[in-house]
């Protein structure tokens, strides 16, 4: 429930501050987790507490692969798009901040972006974000 896992991602946040413990947060197994909430938790609040810590643990380059491999890559694309949940701006924001982060200073990455075709979801909430304005 949101009153359990909300709590438990912004503790996650917060020990994710500290470069030196992303590492360990990943290796307690962490990404399955945030992969399954990414792509099937409805909660607007959820979605956007997981995709920060993703941002975050993205920071720490050996998680940069991890994040790929895991497949949590691929539900930041969708997050973006909002291909399978209601999303809002903070969560599209996340989500890129996110993508940003797991593509900086990481070739495969920035490869498997254009294998997956992120740009277009890239290009898309541009144009969307410059129609509002």
């Amino acid at each position: 429930s949101e009153l359990v896992i909300g709590p438990s991602l912004m503790a996650l946040c917060h020990i994710s501050l500290f470069p030196e413990l992303r590492a360990h947060i990943v290796a307690a197994g962490a990404l399955p987790v945030l992969l399954k909430l990414m792509t099937h938790h409805d909660s607007k609040l959820i979605l956007a507490q997981a995709i920060k810590l993703c941002a975050s643990l993205s920071l720490e380059p050996s998680n940069k692969i991890l994040m790929s491999q895991s497949g949590c890559m691929h539900a930041m694309f969708d997050l973006v798009l909002g291909v399978h949940q209601d999303v809002d701006r903070h969560i599209q924001y996340y989500a890129v901040c996110s993508l940003v982060n797991a593509m900086y200073k990481n070739d495969a990455n920035r490869l498997l972006a254009v294998e997956l075709n992120g740009i277009k979801p890239l290009l898309t909430i541009m144009r969307a974000s410059s129609h509002e304005d």
